[in-house]
């Protein structure tokens, strides 16, 4: 004799955010339900239709199409960027929020590649602007204005801090002019660092001049054997 089924739903009865739009719907035959699993078709107050299991919907399991979860979770994200004094989520949208993240990144974190030449020396960010990315970007708004193509963050004083009154936009080679003034002039060998001598690469301070001495006598070394 067939099982009897022991519990049902109705047309129209609500879960939720869920109302059942056809409680008779089925799921695939399968070996554990040859078939079908019972899966009502319900209607999610935000338009979405879907089936869910008979069983999920009496114990209170689902109650929503996951649009619920998904704003319970903005929520608390909301809540948290709310304690710390900032909207994280509008933040991120700005043109320069990831000049902001990569400030604080090469000033705090000691993985990061280039920790050395900011924070390890020294270099830190304005407090403000690190609890509040928006008194950053404010400023350069206000201060600095749009970046222009082929510009990057620097600081004027290059042994100073990420604080207002030392930032610019400049171009490469203006930031390698402003590093050979501040860290060294002359490189080992006493060459001049100028902006036409003075190779960054991966954050190394390579003096062309030389470099180019060491390929002549690699070369040298070649030819003779």
């Amino acid at each position: 004799m067939p099982k009897v089924p022991t519990v049902f739903v109705e047309v129209g009865q609500r879960f939720g955010r869920l109302v059942v739009a056809d409680p008779d719907a089925r799921s695939a035959p399968s070996r554990s339900y040859p078939k079908g699993r019972r899966t009502p078709a319900v209607a999610c107050d935000c338009g979405v239709v879907k089936n869910v299991a008979i069983y999920d919907l009496l114990r209170g399991y689902t109650t929503s199409c996951g649009c619920l979860h998904a704003e319970v979770a903005e929520g608390r994200v909301r809540d948290y960027n709310a304690r710390r004094g900032f909207d994280r989520s509008n933040a991120s949208r700005h043109a320069e929020y990831q000049t902001w993240w990569n400030m604080i990144y090469r000033c705090t974190n000691r993985k990061a590649i280039n920790y050395r030449r900011y924070g390890g020396r020294g270099i830190s960010v304005h407090p403000q602007w690190i609890s509040d990315p928006w008194l950053f970007l404010n400023y350069l708004d206000s201060e600095l204005g749009p970046r222009p193509a082929g510009f990057s963050l620097d600081r004027i004083d290059n042994d100073g801090n990420y604080e207002p009154g030392n930032l610019r936009w400049a171009d490469q080679s203006q930031q390698m002019s402003n590093r050979a003034n501040t860290v060294g002039s002359h490189c080992h060998q006493g060459h001049e660092l100028t902006p036409d001598v003075l190779l960054v690469d991966r954050g190394r301070r390579i003096c062309r001049t030389c470099r180019n001495a060491k390929r002549r006598a690699w070369y040298r070394t070649k030819s003779i054997a």
